[in-house]
């Protein structure tokens, strides 16, 4: 059987396409959680013995965020999680804070965001699942569980640089109103590529809630960048201001679709609303797809037609253009 590598560079079988030990790559770390017993148990035998050369660190982890205190920046280290039927448990966040580091779970890459076999990880704290603090990092194929109302569920801090998130599932769990929260989160995200996720209000909590609110669903500001293929839906019963907020000055928004929610709960049209799709001022946006039905006119907000917004369509009349 041959190998069938994935878009986004990693093979079906959840091995890199690069030599395991070539260059450009350097440490690389396993993930598998204790409850994960026959797979952990074989992992185990192949490397717990295992430890680097040089700075002693082990190859195997039982948690992500000890994987990710072995990084060493621009080393180009990988951080591989396993799939689980559990969830990988957060009180605190999992900070990537080693520049050209990438933090993987194979099973989950090159589902767009829908999940497959990503690992699970699920906030039980109100702090983001991720937080990525150094620059050039990469992560990829995790589904997230978030913590009610919590502002970030995955959090770019402060002045980055060339992030690259994607292939995620983020589940946010906003339950009440004006609450200021957000999906995928960058203040200062530069030169960033974000695509090929999925983000959304899912809980169940949530979905039985009343007037749950969201401020965007993927914010992003900072200089150029790429936000495309990302699919963004508000959940059942809840209002977000926009569903995609990117200030980003000179950036591409490409083939991205935002919708309402029309969730159907014990008989009941639990319907979500869009204030307004995508808002984005200083960027170009080209062929997205806006399923704004209580407020068409409202599907693209901040640039010029022909120019910034180019074969947009919103959901008037089964797909009118906007513009």
């Amino acid at each position: 059987m041959t190998i069938t590598n994935f878009q986004h560079g990693v093979s079906s079988f959840g091995s890199m396409v690069q030599p395991m030990y070539g260059a450009g790559i350097g440490n690389i770390y396993y993930v598998c959680q204790q409850a994960n017993s026959a797979v952990y148990a074989d992992i185990k035998k192949k490397f717990a013995k295992h430890t680097y050369h040089g700075d002693g660190s082990n190859m195997l982890h039982t948690t992500i965020a000890s994987a990710l205190s072995m990084g060493v920046s621009n080393r180009e280290d990988y951080f591989i999680v396993c799939s689980d039927s559990s969830d990988y448990d957060c009180l605190t966040t999992n900070t990537m804070a080693a520049r050209n580091s990438h933090l993987i779970c194979p099973g989950g890459m090159g589902s767009n965001g829908m999940g497959m076999n990503s690992a699970r990880v699920h906030s039980t704290g109100d702090v983001p699942a991720f937080t990525l603090t150094a620059d050039c990092t990469e992560l990829a194929g995790f589904f997230i569980k978030g913590y009610v109302n919590t502002a970030a569920n995955v959090l770019v801090s402060g002045t980055r640089w060339h992030v690259n998130i994607h292939d995620m599932f983020v589940g946010m769990s906003a339950t009440s109103a004006g609450t200021a929260n957000y999906g995928i989160y960058g203040s200062q995200a530069n030169h960033a590529s974000v695509h090929h996720n999925f983000v959304c209000n899912y809980s169940p909590g949530a979905v039985t809630g009343t007037n749950n609110a969201i401020a965007a669903l993927i914010y992003l500001n900072g200089t150029r960048g790429i936000v495309a293929d990302n699919i963004c839906l508000t959940g059942a019963n809840t209002t977000v201001t926009s569903g995609m907020t990117i200030p980003l000055q000179n950036a591409v928004i490409a083939r991205n679709y935002v919708m309402e929610s029309c969730a159907i709960s014990g008989g009941v049209a639990d319907a979500g609303t869009l204030t307004s799709g995508i808002t984005g001022a200083n960027s170009v946006m080209i062929d997205n797809r806006i399923g704004v039905v209580a407020n068409a006119t409202s599907a693209v907000i901040g640039g010029t037609a022909d120019l910034s917004f180019i074969h947009n369509f919103a959901s008037s009349d089964g797909g009118t253009q906007c513009n």
